[in-house]
């Protein structure tokens, strides 16, 4: 059994297991990957890296995904652009737009 958050299993199943807390992975072991087996550039790899937290399975979705192109990263760039410049007619709309979006 796998689980990230043991606090939320019950103390009956717990007492059952064994328990292996496994580290995160090294951002540049992740880096390393990235850019020998999937060919990634090296500031992509670096980015991608950084992101996914020691997950590599978060680092793969991610160099899977061009995340710069997307959407939301362009919404979210759009709003920090926003905030910066104190640009209100700009913040509206995309917290309407966030809004929708969802989760």
């Amino acid at each position: 059994m796998i689980s990230e958050d043991t606090e939320q299993l019950l103390a009956t199943i717990i007492s059952r297991l064994q328990t292996i807390k496994l580290s995160p992975v090294p951002t540049e072991t992740i880096e390393e990957h990235l850019r020998g087996v999937l060919q990634q550039e090296a500031d992509v790899a670096g980015e991608i890296a950084s992101f996914s937290d020691g997950n590599v399975a978060q680092a793969l979705a991610l160099a899977k995904d061009d995340f710069k192109n997307s959407e939301h990263f362009q919404m979210m760039v759009e709003w920090m652009r926003g905030c910066y410049n104190y640009d209100v007619k700009k913040l509206v709309p995309l917290a309407e737009a966030f809004h929708k979006a969802g989760r």
